[in-house]
């Protein structure tokens, strides 16, 4: 009879604990409760006990705490990722449960291609795991072959400030809810620059440029600081709201071929003096080697205000094996393409040398400015050459054909290094190079002819 009263007590005690609770927070499924203790587990909540304990709850909002005696259970919350197609930035405003970064990103399986940030990276076709750890309050970047989502299971952040080091840093979203740009920097001088992982968007103070807007939950980017600083996401309850519409990789009435996006990235600002030379709704790219690889329209109110605005330049994806972007040292052209007018004009650019890259040429977080502009200039010639790589990837030896009286011919590294190289020239005009004596990965070789300057990348394995 006795044991018949201990569980009948345990139970009614459970059952008015769930009732406060579904009170206060929000319902639980049904669920059996064992005489050694359990747990019920309900959409974003998780509830843990042991028999016999006196129960006090402390319900307060969204951060639920719930308080057992000496034993406090996990409260734990979901959050849903959705990763488009390509390269993209993410982030968790939860503290994960599972803390092993390849062990999150295995739930992609065979969709995901590569994620990375500073502690490493994730690749999993090429059996590479440096990455570790998904700690709490980091950014990444991600690449999938398809539109997906990623689930992250952990509990909210207690403490919403996060430490920046100077140079770029990773910028996660630590909130639930969008946070406006302006609010989050509150005009903080050491904050130079945000930008999107693999995105147009821009926060440049400097010249008043916002085309971020919000920064969105579930997103990542990188931020540069002048000097260490801390910055606190404000809450969910008073902070504005700006909207602003997503700029497009590729306007509708574009002459070029749609810009394939990539983390790293070199921005191009066109200053106010500069704007004074283009029309309204002038598309302005940005090409590397005959590709497009950024590209913007002025809108009209942009135009009307004499507004500075910027262009994003993306560097080569390593992952792929042809050559679709910039890579170091390659040589910026800028084009004008006017949809009213159908004119097409390569463009004279007189670099601004208050900021860092004002030789015109790119660079992993470049950052430059456009002060002056001559349009419909004679420009560097572009090749219209088929130039062949084969074999592509290769173990060692490769040739490269249709380039005629190469200039000077260089190999780089992953990371802009120049290396030695003698390429022989064959009978049929092909050059050949031989690169057995170096590790696998990723290569690039650059010819430059008298009328123009070309890049090919090339895969060892």
């Amino acid at each position: 009879m006795k044991t018949i009263k201990f569980s009948c007590r345990i139970i009614a005690t459970i059952l008015l604990l769930l009732t406060n609770f579904q009170i206060k927070a929000q319902s639980l499924s049904s669920f059996v409760v064992a005489n050694a203790g359990t747990s019920a587990v309900n959409g974003a909540l998780s509830l843990e006990w042991t028999v016999g304990e006196a129960c006090i709850t402390t319900l307060d909002g969204g951060n639920t705490i719930l308080t057992q005696g000496f034993n406090q259970p996990t409260l734990t919350q979901y959050q849903i990722i959705d990763l488009i197609a390509g390269w993209s930035g993410i982030s968790s405003y939860l503290s994960p449960v599972n803390v092993s970064a390849s062990g999150i990103f295995s739930q992609l399986s065979d969709n995901l291609v590569i994620a990375k940030n500073y502690s490493g990276f994730y690749w999993p076709s090429q059996n590479i795991n440096t990455l570790g750890l998904w700690y709490e309050k980091e950014a990444f970047e991600i690449k999938v072959n398809e539109a997906s989502v990623l689930q992250i299971s952990g509990k909210p952040f207690k403490d919403f400030s996060l430490l920046l080091n100077q140079g770029w840093n990773y910028l996660p979203v630590l909130r639930k809810c969008p946070v406006s740009v302006e609010d989050l920097t509150n005009g903080h001088p050491g904050i130079e620059i945000i930008k999107g992982i693999a995105t147009n968007g821009v926060f440049w103070p400097q010249f008043g440029i916002n085309s971020i807007g919000n920064l969105l939950p579930g997103k990542g980017y990188f931020i540069k600081c002048s000097s260490e600083l801390t910055l606190t996401f404000p809450d969910c309850t008073g902070g504005k709201s700006v909207e602003i519409s997503p700029e497009l990789f590729n306007p509708e009435n574009s002459l070029w071929p749609v810009v394939k996006s990539t983390p790293v990235s070199h921005l191009i600002v066109f200053t106010d003096e500069a704007v004074n030379e283009l029309n309204t709704e002038d598309i302005i790219g940005v090409f590397a080697n005959g590709q497009c690889v950024g590209v913007t329209q002025l809108s009209v109110p942009d135009f009307g205000a004499k507004k500075a605005f910027s262009v994003t330049a993306f560097a080569d994806d390593p992952t792929t094996t042809e050559t679709d972007g910039f890579v170091e040292g390659d040589v910026i052209q800028l084009k004008i393409f006017s949809p009213g007018t159908g004119n097409q004009s390569i463009v004279k650019t007189g670099w601004d040398s208050s900021l860092p890259n004002f030789n015109g040429l790119f660079a992993q977080n470049g950052l430059s400015a456009v002060k002056s502009l001559v349009i419909n200039s004679t420009g560097p010639n572009e090749s219209n050459t088929e130039i062949t790589v084969f074999p592509n990837p290769t173990t060692g030896i490769f040739r490269i054909s249709g380039i005629e009286n190469p200039q000077k011919i260089s190999v780089l590294n992953s990371n802009g290094m120049q290396l030695k190289s003698f390429p022989k020239t064959l009978a049929d005009g092909s050059l050949e190079f031989d690169i057995t004596d170096l590790p696998t990965g990723i290569y690039w070789i650059t010819i430059e002819t008298n009328d123009f300057t070309k890049t090919e990348k090339v895969v060892k394995y």
